[in-house]
C-alpha cells in the first residue's frame, strides 16, 4: 500500500505568497485528484477503453485552486 504523502510547509508558505514554483508544486501535488474530478477515468467501448478528460474542467479546478491558494492565509 502506497503511503499518502504530505506538501511540505515551506511548499504551502512559499505558494500561498505567490512564489510560481512552489504554486506549480501545489498544482502538481493534485494533478491526479483534479484528472479525477474532470471525469479522467477509463471509457469502456467495443472491449477497448478510452481515456476521457474534460479538459476545460480541468483547467477551471486548477484557476479555482491557484485562487483559493492566493486567498489563504497563514497567521
Amino acid at each position: 500500500m502506497k503511503e499518502k504523502q504530505n506538501l511540505p510547509f515551506i511548499v504551502i508558505r512559499g505558494a500561498v505568497n505567490g512564489d510560481i514554483s512552489a504554486i506549480n508544486d501545489v498544482l502538481n501535488f493534485y494533478k491526479g485528484y483534479i484528472i479525477t474530478l474532470s471525469g479522467g477515468g477509463c471509457i469502456p467501448r467495443n472491449e477497448h477503453e478510452y481515456n476521457h478528460m474534460d479538459y476545460e474542467m480541468s483547467e477551471l479546478l486548477k484557476a479555482r485552486l491557484v485562487e483559493k491558494i492566493l486567498e489563504f492565509r497563514l497567521e
